[in-house]
């Protein structure tokens, strides 16, 4: 049985959205864009990933917490809802889940736009060539924290009033999420994303910000993509690794440019 998850649900005049959230946090963490697509009229679908938030855990963690176990999981609550298609914007971890949710039913995403989450291969090398060496990268190979990790895992992320609000979710969230993730990654098991994006002809936003200490801005620019927004990795100034908090301005009117560019519906809103 699929775990019950917790769901923002708005009903909006225009397409839908999913909004994934990222690594062990919840969707409160992509709130600022989740109120902008509200606001534009779209309908948004921002739910709590199994293990995270007010969502229940994973009843079968090795299969369902990898990359395509959460994608399946999101495609099931998107059949639910009763959504035919949609386009897909995730933040972090959610932004993978995203790209696997493309390869898994690509006649029913419209497009993809994925904030701090670089396309990977499943293997080793891929993903450390992806990602920046950092403490709060570190964390993630830990199946359990301690209030002290998750403080140092948000503090590599957020500024510091949000550590604090963020903390309780990070503390929630099911450790085995992060390590089953990563390590079913690691050892090649799920959907080489790096191939899904030099092949897929959906569109595709890359987001990451100028100072995120996590992603390498290298590694994103060096892969081809088949349909990338404007041709190029977008950019958000002064940004870490959640555009989303640090420059909301500029991170709301890109991934709405974004979504005007790939769906007409959008722009006559």
């Amino acid at each position: 049985m699929a775990a019950r998850l917790s769901v923002s649900l708005a009903r909006g005049r225009g397409p839908a959205v999913l909004l994934l959230h990222g690594n062990s946090l919840a969707k409160e963490t992509i709130l600022p864009l989740t109120d902008a697509l509200a606001e534009r009229g779209a309908t948004v679908v921002a739910p709590d990933l199994p293990g995270h938030g007010r969502s229940e855990d994973a009843a079968n963690p090795e299969a369902d917490y990898t990359l395509g176990g959460l994608a399946g999981t999101v495609l099931d609550l998107a059949d639910r809802i009763g959504l035919s298609e949609f386009h897909v914007v995730g933040w972090s971890l959610g932004g993978n889940v995203a790209l696997d949710l493309l390869a898994l039913a690509p006649e029913r995403v419209r497009s993809v736009a994925a904030i701090a989450a670089p396309p990977i291969r499943m293997s080793a090398a891929s993903i450390e060539a992806a990602f920046l060496p950092s403490p709060a990268g570190r964390l993630v190979t830990l199946p359990t924290w301690s209030e002290a990790d998750a403080r140092a895992y948000l503090g590599g992320v957020f500024e510091p009033p949000l550590v604090a609000e963020f903390l309780p979710d990070a503390l929630r969230a099911d450790g085995r999420c992060r390590t089953v993730s990563l390590f079913t990654a690691f050892a090649g098991a799920g959907t080489d994303q790096v191939d899904l994006v030099a092949r897929s002809r959906r569109p595709l936003a890359l987001l990451v910000g100028e100072r995120d200490p996590l992603v390498s801005r290298d590694y994103l620019a060096a892969l081809p993509c088949a349909r990338l927004w404007r041709g190029a990795v977008s950019v958000i100034p002064r940004a870490g690794h959640a555009p989303q908090w640090d420059a909301p301005r500029a991170t709301r009117e890109s991934v709405l440019a974004f979504l005007a560019d790939s769906d007409p519906a959008f722009r006559r809103l």
